[in-house]
């Protein structure tokens, strides 16, 4: 707990600032923060070095950001002004046998993801890196020699043994049907 709340203190300022730059509302600027620090928690190690760390802060910010726009856009374009009125929308969805397949969809989806996951996070700190920074995260080769302090033939030669070794561990968790 201690290291996230070294965390939280390191980053906050940084973090509000980046967000105002972008464009958060002043309401939902601390939300979407804390929302970025949560899924940041979730999902990465605390001890990254201090670049990744806020690389990957910035990232799920902006992507928090994206996300909550499209959401307005989207209550928009469906004339929703009131919350409550999506979970009407859903129910109707649901009701019928598409929207059923769709929901087993997502379940089956989010389990596949959080397995997937879990094999990332057992890889080798190196191989994980690179793989989180270049796939997950969309950096380019060159910004991920930068973030790691590392060459570039070292990071392309670690990201192809990582995904050999993801797909190894993939087939042999028999996660997908093939």
């Amino acid at each position: 707990m201690a290291l996230f709340e070294a965390l939280y203190r390191e980053y906050l300022v940084p973090l509000k600032k980046y967000a105002y730059r972008i464009g958060v509302g002043y309401d939902d600027i601390e939300d979407m923060v804390h929302e970025a620090f949560i899924e940041y928690y979730k999902r990465y190690s605390l001890d990254l070095d201090h670049k990744v760390k806020l690389v990957l802060l910035i990232r799920i910010l902006r992507s928090k950001w994206i996300d909550n726009r499209r959401q307005m856009r989207r209550r928009e374009m469906l004339h929703l002004e009131d919350p409550d009125a999506e979970e009407e929308i859903m129910n109707l969805l649901l009701e019928g046998e598409i929207g059923i397949q769709l929901l087993d969809q997502e379940v089956i989806d989010r389990d596949i993801y959080w397995n997937v996951w879990k094999i990332v996070k057992s890889m080798k700190k190196d191989w994980r890196d690179v793989l989180i920074l270049r796939v997950l995260e969309g950096l380019t080769a060159e910004e991920a020699c930068a973030v790691l302090k590392i060459k570039s033939t070292v990071c392309c030669t670690r990201l192809y043994r990582a995904k050999a070794e993801l797909q190894k561990r993939v087939l042999r968790a028999k996660l997908f049907d093939i």
